[in-house]
């Protein structure tokens, strides 16, 4: 696999703009994620005002995969890939919901059992995105309590400690 390079200043098929360039990589990789071919891909962004070849497709795939890679890898403490694990899970499940509402309202009124349908979908994809929050959530409330048992652990400890200097008896000085 060849490493994603932006378009070369003098070829006037290519971007120059760095956000056209960006919006059209998030598209890409959108789309990837929604199993499009190569073929559909370049199609859809055609429709959008948007020219890639099938290697910008795989070069935009490749550098959003390098670059999400990169930002998962930055974040080395376990708890906080995790956290940005659920953001991107919490995306996903965003992206589908907004999907599926489209699709709802694309649908005539009279295909009522369609629209319960996409209306189910919805109901499902909003539960595992409920879900996605309560685990958060719990990964919270155990840090919380772990923290709390740490606090509860030093302050027996001190007392234990204060405990034992009371019961010593101190060599008296001067005698």
């Amino acid at each position: 696999m060849s490493t994603p390079h932006p378009p070369e200043p003098g070829n006037p098929r290519g971007s120059k703009d760095p956000d056209r360039v960006e919006a059209r990589r998030e598209m890409v990789y959108d789309l990837h994620l929604m199993n499009y071919s190569a073929k559909q891909i370049s199609e859809a962004l055609a429709k959008r005002g948007f020219q890639a070849a099938r290697r910008t497709i795989a070069d935009d795939i490749a550098f959003i995969r390098k670059r999400n890679l990169a930002s998962f890898n930055a974040d080395k403490h376990p708890e906080e890939r995790l956290g940005h694990l659920y953001q991107q899970l919490e995306d996903k499940y965003r992206r589908m919901e907004t999907m599926g509402w489209q699709l709802f309202y694309a649908t005539p009124a009279d295909q009522t059992t369609r629209r319960s349908a996409i209306l189910g979908e919805i109901r499902s994809t909003v539960d595992g995105l409920g879900k996605i929050f309560q685990a958060q959530f719990e990964n919270v409330r155990i840090a919380e309590l772990e923290a709390l048992a740490a606090k509860v652990r030093k302050n027996m400890e001190d007392q234990r400690v204060e405990r034992e200097m009371h019961t010593r008896i101190l060599p008296v000085q001067g005698s």
